[in-house]
């Protein structure tokens, strides 16, 4: 692993004159958790420095703990037609508020709050803003929540809006699909919580003095957010990545120190790989927190610095679905951490990314060469199996560059942002070849670290690597064409017919075998959507298979991949008993997973 890229390093490689360069907003927090009330009282002294084109008479506040406030906000009511459960609420009160020194009055609408400035604040000119709040975590659902001996805060403080390109405030409320949205920013936090429980947050959090009965935490990161678990049998566990660079910490509940040292070593692992992949790891400290099983609600989520991820599999199980879920996270801390993207308006920037990142990931840390989650016998699936499933499953295919609120449900929600980009990705990697899949990530990794990024900049860099051709006539139509991508073939005057549905154009190979026992293979460019394939000579095919290999993952039905007549072997039945085993890991997936 190379030298780890400093804050400092990264504030040199941010443009000039932007947000992220030396206006950095400045947060000083000090809270204390009430496990009792799922309460953090505390108070935020905020430097918000205008990085907008234009003067402001108001500053905007993102109160992202409303949105579990009751059923009717946009937030709660999205995710109960998802079927979540919500057994409490939760929220953000504000006390007094000071912007310059000045007594102001917020007006609250929502999972937002708008505060009167005394007077303009020009460009590049600071405003002081001082709060006092008290938060109330819901019962824990959804990543954020107190269950007994155990919470985790997410959302859980006032932090200013990111202000638009165009200089104004983009009040949007919080979708359930959607992630929050926030800008660099330097934290220096104290975190008291009850005497004996120990804290893991996404800072190198240390032991302090503070009030009796109380155990304070103090640490300070340079990062878009802040979010941290506590607990009264949390344990932790501490190393650094081989190169010494980066401190690594994971916190465990009590009794599961073999699992802490296993899931070190695996992000110990891991921080080389994506080293290599896309250039040096962001913070110097990462921390991994492997949630207690009754605060299961917590696993699975990623912040700047810190993941959280679940425990084992059961024993009983065939099926590995958890180490899914940390290598996942751990390409967070790329996709969203090094590389800013809107997670609202384009939300496949980081899990579509993340998505084909972190399969990738687990199978060269694990050394599987795929990301495998069944092994059984003959039959081998690995999470783009699963990911395959969760796309073909809709009969009409989601785009992936969609805003996260235009998806009708959270199927077509993963279908699109998480599903297809890692079928799309993974099929150019399989076409196309993985060296040069890897330098189009890296040099997206490496030129754009520490900004923020959007769809156009990905779509460049492809073109620069592939080319202008490979990105409007393939990428484009595979992320966005709502046509299922399809090839299939039938025998037709003893030659083979194939059939291209949608709109990508992809290069696969066919293999025939005629009556004469003469095999061959023959290269489709993949432009039109039918092709004819003549055995020549006179010959007459018996077998046909459309792209033998299994390149062309996002082909959505492989049973019409094959053709047979007279006495030749079927196909159809190896790709059917493959179909079948994956109905069943979904099926497993749904009662490991919470």
């Amino acid at each position: 692993m190379g030298t780890v890229l400093t804050t400092a390093a990264m504030l040199a490689s941010m443009a000039p004159g932007s947000d992220e360069a030396g206006q950095r907003t400045r947060y000083v927090i000090v809270a204390t958790l009430d496990p009792g009330s799922s309460t953090i009282e505390g108070s935020v002294h905020i430097e918000w420095t205008n990085p907008g084109p234009s003067a402001v008479d108001g500053v905007a506040l993102d109160l992202y703990l409303n949105a579990f406030a009751n059923p009717g906000t946009v937030y709660r009511m999205e995710g109960s037609d998802a079927g979540v459960d919500y057994e409490g609420s939760g929220g953000i009160a504000l006390g007094s508020v000071l912007v310059n020194g000045v007594a102001v009055t917020p007006v609250v609408d929502t999972t937002h709050a708008m505060l009167d400035l005394p007077s303009l604040v020009q460009p590049h000119e600071t405003a002081i803003i001082a709060v006092q709040f008290e938060s109330r975590l819901p019962p824990l659902v959804e990543r954020t929540g107190c269950v007994k001996d155990f919470c985790f805060a997410g959302q859980w403080y006032p932090k200013v809006m990111r202000l638009g390109d165009d200089g104004t405030w983009p009040f949007l409320p919080y979708h359930h699909n959607s992630e929050y949205d926030a800008g660099p920013a330097t934290h220096e936090v104290t975190i008291r919580v009850p005497e004996g429980w120990t804290l893991a947050a996404n800072g190198s959090a240390v032991r302090v003095d503070g009030p009796a009965g109380l155990d304070s935490w103090w640490f300070e990161n340079d990062v878009k957010d802040v979010a941290f678990a506590a607990g009264r049998q949390m344990r932790s566990l501490e190393g650094e990545s081989f190169d010494g660079e980066v401190k690594l910490v994971v916190a465990y509940p009590a009794g599961k120190k073999g699992l802490a040292r296993a899931t070190m070593k695996a992000v110990r692992e891991s921080l080389v790989v994506m080293d290599r992949l896309y250039g040096p790891y962001p913070y110097e400290t990462l921390v991994t927190v492997i949630v207690p099983r009754a605060g299961r609600g917590a696993g699975g989520m990623e912040y700047p610095g810190l993941v959280t991820t679940y425990g084992t599999d059961p024993g009983w199980s065939p099926v590995r679905v958890r180490a899914l879920v940390l290598f996942h996270e751990l390409v967070h801390q790329v996709f969203f951490a090094k590389l800013d993207s809107d997670e609202a308006r384009e939300p496949w920037l980081d899990e579509g990314l993340t998505s084909y990142g972190g399969l990738r990931l687990q199978a060269e840390v694990e050394g599987t060469g795929e990301p495998l989650v069944v092994g059984m016998g003959g039959v081998r699936l690995s999470g783009f199996d699963l990911q395959r499933l969760a796309l073909i499953h809709e009969s009409r295919w989601p785009g992936a560059r969609l805003r996260a609120w235009d998806y009708a449900t959270i199927g077509e929600y993963h279908a699109g942002v998480y599903a297809r980009p890692a079928i799309v990705l993974e099929t150019v990697r399989r076409v196309w070849g993985e060296k040069k899949l890897e330098h189009a990530l890296r040099g997206l990794a490496t030129a754009h670290a520490g900004k923020r990024i959007r769809s156009d900049d990905v779509l460049g860099r492809f073109r620069e690597v592939y080319g202008a051709r490979f990105v409007e006539a393939f990428f484009v139509p595979a992320l966005d064409d709502g046509e299922p991508f399809d090839l299939s073939v039938r025998i037709e005057d003893g030659a083979a017919v194939v059939t291209k549905r949608g709109l990508a154009q992809i290069p696969f190979v066919v293999w025939y075998r005629t009556a004469e026992g003469i095999e061959r293979e023959v290269p489709v460019d993949g432009v039109g959507a039918v092709t004819r394939i003549e055995a020549g000579q006179g010959g007459q095919m018996t077998q046909v298979l459309v792209d033998p290999e299994n390149r062309v993952l996002m082909d959505a039905n492989r049973l019409d991949n094959a053709a047979t007549t007279g006495a030749g072997a079927s196909f159809a039945r190896p790709v059917a008993l493959a179909a079948l085993f994956t109905s069943i890991v979904q099926i497993l997936w749904s009662v490991l997973m919470p």
